[in-house]
């Protein structure tokens, strides 16, 4: 009776669990490690298309100057990333260049003199059907590989990552 007991509570204990991550109770994660020499597309089911999400499809490039006094740090690039960000079916989506981090090497940047950029991210509320165009500057290790792109803003959204 005792050993019933305790698999009644361990299926119910893994019901709860499966309905919190189905539920999207969960924090926000990083795009797919992407390498800066060889991105590659993220293929997104297109069941994952229907549901409510935010896209954010960015590209990168190094570059070791933004505008007309942002210069890296020695042995540092900027890593520029320019993005799209589509709302699909929230009311509004919060947009900053402050809420997006870079994970490399497992350390976090955030932006770094992204004010300088011509097209920086504004900081904005999209609403259900909108999108916005910007970029983030990133100063990180001139000799970075592989990088993730991490959402931290408040807020549970269903994010899909797309490198273009």
């Amino acid at each position: 009776m005792l050993v019933k007991m305790k698999l009644k509570n361990i299926g119910i204990i893994i019901i709860i669990l499966v309905s919190v991550i189905s539920l999207g109770c969960i924090e926000s994660q990083p795009s797919s490690s992407i390498s800066i020499e060889n991105p590659k597309s993220t293929i997104v089911p297109a069941q994952a298309q229907s549901q409510e999400n935010i896209t954010v499809s960015y590209s990168a490039k190094k570059v070791n100057t933004i505008g007309q006094y942002g210069e890296a740090e020695p042995g540092n690039v900027f890593l520029v990333i320019s993005m799209n960000i589509e709302n699909h079916g929230y009311e509004k989506f919060h947009a900053s260049p402050y809420i997006f981090n870079l994970i490399a090497n497992n350390l976090t940047y955030g932006q770094s003199g992204s004010y300088q950029l011509d097209d920086v991210l504004a900081i904005v509320d999209i609403p259900d059907g909108g999108s916005i165009n910007g970029s983030i500057a990133f100063n990180v290790p001139s000799n970075i590989g592989n990088y993730q792109l991490q959402y931290t803003g408040a807020g549970d959204y269903n994010i899909i990552y797309k490198v273009t």
